[in-house]
């Protein structure tokens, strides 16, 4: 058992005269060091007898001439010893001296040995494992900018570290160089692994599953441990990972592979992880399913019932919604930016408000909290939450948020800001150094006035929106429609939604309901539960299902839309989410399925790669 980094492998190197070594770099503290080892030590297997003898000598302050004659009297290191790899072995000693010297010397012999003596293994037929699953956010920042270069090298890096709250760990990395190091062609790996790899859009590289060389991993099948939880001190989505290492091009693709997923029996909420197997499958059931890409190759993975993904694969495909999609405002300080109006006075176009209380948004940062303070209305906009959306319905508290910019990049400079609306810029000032601290100003908007909030531009003052809960089952999936309504309550009809909603602007009220009943239907429902992770429904909604443009002169369109209009008037003001009667289902259903049977403007075909929602520019 060797205790090495996977990640972090010594890379083969020739130098001019032909002369095989292996390259390692060694962080520190302090420095990195490259350290280079004849790749004959390591094929003799003797590379922990050299290291042995350098660990000892160097504690005794021997020289590296006194250390060779030594090694050259060992019959199984002399025929190692040529004279390119007597200098790669002085250069490494001189730096185990140098380490010697900070008293590091014992502990970094012994990762080296480690660390190399694996490379003189010949390729194996299985390799089966349980790779850490450590966050990006997690890793020292050595090591993480070490790993990103092994990240880049397999292709692994699709976009950012984090896809919609779903941040990526360094189990594909060390999946990938397990399989690329050490697994012989057509040899199989089976690792334990995230279930988000197999959904998230930034395991993207992962799904693609290209090794170098021509090499590639074929999945041959996965297991979803999600509901049984095989870990007893954590609550991880597990999964199981089994792939097959081809050398053939494009032979690691598939439109299908069988997927098993585990449900605990009634009684059995969780499993043991001391249980023995027969006792797992006497408490479990697993029902055979499959795993299908939902998109172009390296998408997301459909999985479950076979049957499911048949019946409502009529929406693969993706929608130029895709492009108007956007998700709600961020601010990061909800205390200091939502706020309840006392009064409101049309003559002055003043509005009194207050912070909220600890009881109102409980697990929100303290602020110094304000009873009363007046501000200029024209900053107020009704605020929309993810918990207020229901089904074709929402129902808010009656806050409002202060939106000091009306996008995320194109600003009032802060002076003229100050002028325009001194009592706004008075409330903002007094949370100044709170305001300068917050996460997303500090990574987008730190060349901005210190007082700006993130994921605003025209479209979040748009009239019609259709929203929806960016955390919710995506197999329950809900969307509602929020329009203007006038009142002499406030100067602002428009309701703005929040950094948990994502929402699409529409053209009419008619389309927002068009594409509300669409996105209610049960065929999508079935689509978007067999893909989506419930922590990361945002645009890729549209990327990945095909859902044509509104249409008013189509017959379809106009009818989801009826069915919309209709049951928001049944349920206005209220947060409901049931589904509606079994044969208003159905109907709605039919014209779901045939709209997208028929074709209609602004859908793609299913291979048709569109603008990937993982690298939108704008937020």
């Amino acid at each position: 058992m060797y205790l090495a980094d996977a990640v972090n492998v010594p890379v083969f190197k020739t130098d001019a005269e032909g002369n095989r070594y292996l390259e390692y770099l060694l962080d520190t503290e302090v420095q990195r060091y490259t350290l280079e080892i004849p790749l004959e030590l390591v094929e003799a297997q003797v590379l922990g007898l050299v290291l042995l003898e350098f660990e000892e000598s160097v504690g005794g302050g021997r020289d590296f001439a006194s250390v060779l004659r030594t090694l050259q009297r060992d019959t199984r290191v002399q025929p190692t010893l040529g004279a390119s790899a007597v200098l790669r072995l002085e250069k490494l000693y001189l730096i185990m001296a140098a380490l010697e010297a900070r008293e590091w010397d014992r502990i970094w012999c012994r990762i080296i040995k480690n660390s190399f003596s694996p490379r003189g293994f010949a390729q194996f037929h299985f390799i089966v494992g349980n790779p850490p699953w450590v966050r990006w956010s997690r890793l020292p920042e050595v090591y993480r900018d070490r790993v990103k270069a092994f990240c880049d090298y397999y292709g692994l890096v699709s976009g950012r570290g984090y896809s919609g709250g779903i941040e990526s760990d360094i189990s594909t990395v060390i999946t990938f160089s397990s399989a690329d190091n050490w697994l012989a062609d057509e040899g199989t790996i089976a690792f334990l692994i995230t279930w988000t790899v197999f959904k998230s859009d930034s395991a993207r590289g992962f799904r693609l599953s290209s090794l170098p060389n021509g090499r590639a991993l074929r999945m041959v099948r996965i297991e979803d441990l999600t509901a049984i939880q095989p870990f007893p001190d954590a609550t991880n989505e597990t999964s199981l990972y089994i792939a097959r290492k081809v050398a053939r091009e494009h032979a690691e693709r598939f439109t299908e592979v069988p997927c098993g997923v585990w449900t605990p029996k009634p009684g059995r909420a969780r499993i043991p992880s001391t249980a023995r197997l027969q006792q797992v499958y006497d408490w479990c059931e697993v029902k055979e399913g499959a795993a299908c890409p939902v998109g172009e190759w390296g998408s997301p993975l459909f999985t479950g019932d076979i049957d499911h993904y048949r019946a409502s694969s009529f929406l693969r495909g993706s929608s130029t919604y895709l492009d108007s999609a956007h998700r709600g405002t961020i601010s990061d300080c909800a205390r200091v930016f939502w706020v309840k109006v006392l009064k409101y006075s049309p003559e002055t176009g003043r509005a009194l408000i207050r912070t909220l209380t600890e009881e109102e948004l409980p697990r929100a940062k303290a602020v110094r909290p304000v009873e009363g303070a007046w501000i200029e209305a024209e900053l107020l906009w009704p605020l929309v939450r993810g918990r207020d959306v229901g089904r074709y319905c929402h129902k808010t508290e009656g806050w409002y948020q202060l939106v000091p910019n009306v996008h995320y990049e194109q600003v009032l400079p802060e002076d003229e800001f100050a002028d325009r609306y001194p009592l706004g810029y008075s409330y903002l000032k007094n949370y100044e150094e709170l305001l300068r601290g917050r996460a997303t100003y500090r990574r987008y908007q730190s060349h901005l006035p210190f007082y700006v909030i993130y994921c605003v531009g025209d479209y979040s003052f748009s009239p019609n929106k259709v929203v929806w809960m960016e955390q919710q089952d995506p197999s329950a999936f809900r969307a509602a429609v929020i329009s203007s309504r006038v009142s002499r309550e406030q100067l602002h009809a428009v309701a703005v939604p929040d950094h948990k909603l994502y929402f699409a602007p529409t053209a009419s009220e008619e389309e927002a309901h068009y594409l509300c009943g669409f996105l209610n239907s049960a065929p999508v429902r079935t689509w978007l539960g067999g893909f989506l992770l419930g922590k990361q429904i945002g645009t890729s909604i549209f990327e990945y299902m095909k859902l044509p443009r509104y249409d008013s002169k189509n017959a379809h369109c106009v009818a989801i839309a009826d069915i919309s209009q209709h049951t928001h008037k049944t349920r206005d003001g209220r947060a409901e989410t049931g589904l509606l009667d079994d044969a208003i289902e159905e109907l709605l259903s039919r014209h779901v399925k045939a709209l997208c049977n028929t074709g209609s403007r602004g859908d793609s075909c299913p291979d048709t790669p569109r603008r990937r929602a993982s690298r939108r520019v704008e937020p």
